[in-house]
């Protein structure tokens, strides 16, 4: 079925195939990516909360040694934030949390492509068919009907598989967007209680 298929959309098929096969790729690789990073921040929550009470305290030396043996996002901004320099911990707080989204946004570049691509092919599958179409119908002044409903078959064969992949890839890549537009909100929000309970511990040692 699929060969025959891809012998009546062209060679167009071949590329959206590609975009198929990339988007289902990286739509799996991503649900794992995001389930591993949900799985270890869940783990590791009250972690990140006894470093915050312990920075609140004053006690920088062992909320540093805690956040050392943690692999959340969380745990790797306050790590980030208490390893540097006291004139460089806002900006070192930023390009961490910065680091912990783009990991997140990893690759979704590859699924708005596809989404984009998809299309364009269908329609050029279209075209294509429409042109080879013509060319049989001139090459033979009384017209092929085998000749003229194959290059229809391509058309439409080739646009409405473009469609397809286009959006059966546009519900993942809408459902991660939104996952990493709240997941920067988190971090955000984590970002500022890390500097609010580390305030306490450097207005001690002023």
């Amino acid at each position: 079925m699929l060969a025959e298929w891809m012998s009546k959309g062209g060679w167009v098929m071949w590329p959206l195939l590609a975009c198929s096969v990339a988007g289902v790729s990286v739509t799996l690789e991503r649900v794992w990516a995001v389930w591993s990073y949900r799985q270890t921040r869940r783990q590791e929550t009250g972690l990140w909360r006894h470093i915050l009470e312990l920075l609140e305290q004053g006690n920088r030396a062992e909320a540093l040694e805690a956040a050392r043996g943690g692999r959340s996002s969380l745990l790797r901004i306050a790590l980030a934030g208490m390893e540097a320099p006291e004139t460089m911990v806002e900006e070192a707080l930023e390009v961490a949390a910065q680091k912990e989204i783009d990991a997140l946004r990893r690759r979704l570049g590859v699924l708005d492509t596809v989404i984009t691509a998809a299309p364009l092919l269908g329609i050029l599958g279209t075209v294509t068919g429409i042109i080879s179409t013509f060319e049989e119908m001139s090459a033979q002044a009384s017209g092929n009907p085998s000749a003229v409903s194959a290059g229809i078959a391509e058309a439409l064969i080739t646009t409405a598989t473009g469609l397809v992949i286009a959006l059966l890839t546009l519900l993942p890549y809408n459902l991660f967007a939104a996952y990493v537009q709240r997941e920067t909100a988190y971090l955000t929000e984590a970002v500022h209680r890390f500097r609010g309970a580390r305030l306490p511990a450097t207005l001690g040692r002023a």
